[in-house]
């Protein structure tokens, strides 16, 4: 009797041991699990497609890049997410839009980024989100402005009742690029070809682009050139950006490519404002009558609409008709 308690006894032990070994190799495998979500691990970085090849991202003024989000992560990615903000004063934000096969759930009017993979497949590397933005006109040359993603997080997994069951916290990731004359790299040796449709005269050999009419807008005048340069920037005489509806004025310089310089002349525009009015017509008649002399090459041609290298009343004559409407150009 006592053999057969002490067997079942034993048999006892063997279970209640057998349960105990179950129960920590459970906790053991779950705990352990658990450490290796810990350690997963993923990286975020911010590229453009306006990078030279030195590195240097220059975005000239009313011109747009692209940053590129790129993740990865060697346990996947099914969800990226973080809040966007950029310098407003700076840059216009043109498009944003997630990658191809993904679903973009962002909450534009909060700024946040919010995609979820939707290919049917984990992928170890993805470019997650694309933003397209616009340097404003008038930013001065030399000017920083930043694109920051912050509160970024990569889900390596989708989980509905644990949503950051496998979260990793990246933080937070900033692109800055640099205000220029434009993107494309240029040497001394690119001379561009400057043309017109024929309704502004253009003065290779002097450098000058004449005959604008007055009134005219920096984005109409750019519809008047003919050019291979990749880019125009126009400046006032003090070195100042032009803004696109701007007018115009004469004594502005427009740059080509960056390194070719032509000087700009407005029709009947001798005080600079962008207009042919009665005070320009003042400053011809000051002229003609020997009062004040306007030696400056450039007014001079500006005050000179019927070309024949004099100031007279012919040309205060065609400026009235133009200012009270007689005639729609100079």
């Amino acid at each position: 009797m006592k053999e057969k308690k002490s067997k079942q006894g034993i048999r006892m032990k063997s279970k209640l041991l057998a349960i105990i070994l179950i129960t920590v190799f459970a906790f053991t495998y779950l705990f352990g699990l658990q450490a290796v979500k810990a350690t997963v691990t993923a990286t975020v970085t911010l590229t453009s497609d306006a990078t030279g090849s030195d590195g240097k991202t220059i975005v000239g003024a009313g011109e747009t890049f692209s940053i590129i989000v790129k993740a990865q992560s060697s346990e996947g990615i099914n969800m990226f997410l973080g809040t966007l903000s950029y310098d407003t004063n700076k840059l216009q934000l043109v498009s944003r839009k997630g990658t191809s096969g993904w679903i973009d759930n962002s909450n534009t009017e909060q700024n946040e980024i919010l995609v979820y993979n939707n290919t049917g497949k984990s992928t170890e590397a993805v470019t997650v989100y694309t933003l397209t933005f616009k340097v404003k006109t008038g930013i001065a040359i030399n000017q920083t402005a930043s694109v920051t993603i912050s509160n970024i997080g990569i889900d390596t997994f989708l989980d509905t009742e644990d949503p950051t069951a496998s979260r990793v916290n990246i933080g937070t990731r900033t692109f800055t690029i640099t205000t220029g004359l434009g993107v494309t790299p240029v040497t001394p040796e690119d001379d561009p070809t400057i043309d017109s449709d024929h309704q502004v005269e253009v003065d290779p050999d002097n450098f000058t682009i004449s005959a604008i009419q007055p009134k005219t807008t920096l984005a109409n005048f750019r519809k008047l050139i003919k050019t291979n340069a990749s880019t125009m920037v126009v400046q006032t005489a003090a070195g100042a950006t032009v803004s696109e509806s701007s007018y115009i004025v004469t004594g502005m310089n427009a740059i080509f490519n960056g390194t070719t310089t032509y000087t700009l002349i407005v029709k009947g525009d001798i005080d600079a404002d962008g207009n042919a009015t009665q005070y320009d017509m003042a400053n011809i008649n000051a002229h003609r009558l020997g009062n004040r002399q306007i030696t400056n090459e450039i007014l001079f041609k500006a005050g000179d609409i019927d070309k024949n290298n004099t100031l007279d009343q012919w040309d205060m004559s065609a400026i009235n008709a133009y200012r009270v409407g007689q005639r729609t150009i100079l």
